[in-house]
């Protein structure tokens, strides 16, 4: 982005907005530990997190060679959406970082419409995003694949490159990048693993932030 100004901020919601992986984990592995032993499953998901549900799924049945009842993954989103809109809290400091920079934000998520939208309520956001959710579920395909961005991109009439994009995700920056918007990574969420920030980096983030509170300066700068 050396020489073009930022005008619009996209970012993920579970992990960037609400503390919700942690959650969304705790129940996938309970869920499951009647099928294959927690231990491993509960490693498996860490490796997976910011796909998905039914990606994780899948890979769960395959990896452990199982098949899971016909209404599993049905009830599974339920109890976790419930869990989510009850338990799951805000990122610490998202609120005050978002409302002090004065650009079009929209938000981008594997996760369900009404998840989504019940999770910028628990953080205080619905007058910030201004209903800009967009969700895997709306163009037909989940992130790494980037639909999903440019589907936001082209709804805030703004160029890719002048977008950034905040995520916590090794699928969420690869989505950003496929779409040609400009990543940092994040990684103050209670559910990050060890060298996770240089993955993403890795994968293509202009940086890695690990509290909120250094987002409005790192936006500032990048306006200049």
């Amino acid at each position: 982005m050396a020489n073009e100004s930022v005008q619009a901020l996209v970012c993920d919601c579970d992990g960037v907005i609400v503390d919700s992986e942690v959650v969304a984990e705790r129940a996938l592995v309970s869920a499951l530990s009647e099928f294959a032993p927690p231990g491993q499953v509960a490693g498996v998901i860490r490796e997976l997190f910011g796909r998905s549900t039914d990606e994780v799924l899948a890979l769960i049945e395959q990896r452990f060679g199982i098949v899971l009842p016909e209404q599993f993954e049905e009830t599974l989103y339920v109890e976790i959406e419930e869990l989510i809109a009850t338990t799951a809290e805000p990122i610490a400091g998202v609120r005050s970082a978002l409302e002090s920079i004065d650009l079009p934000l929209a938000v981008v998520s594997n996760s369900t419409h009404a998840s989504v939208s019940n999770s910028v309520r628990r953080a205080g956001l619905e007058r910030r995003i201004a209903g800009r959710i967009f969700t895997a579920e709306m163009v037909g395909v989940p992130k790494p694949a980037p639909e999903v961005y440019l589907r936001a991109v082209s709804e805030l009439q703004t160029p890719a490159a002048r977008c950034l994009a905040i995520e916590d995700s090794a699928a969420g920056v690869q989505s950003a990048v496929a779409a040609g918007v400009p990543v940092v990574g994040f990684v103050g969420a209670s559910h990050i693993p060890a060298g996770h920030a240089d993955r993403l980096l890795s994968l293509g983030a202009i940086g890695v932030l690990e509290r909120m509170s250094e987002l409005p300066p790192l936006v500032r700068g990048l306006m200049q």
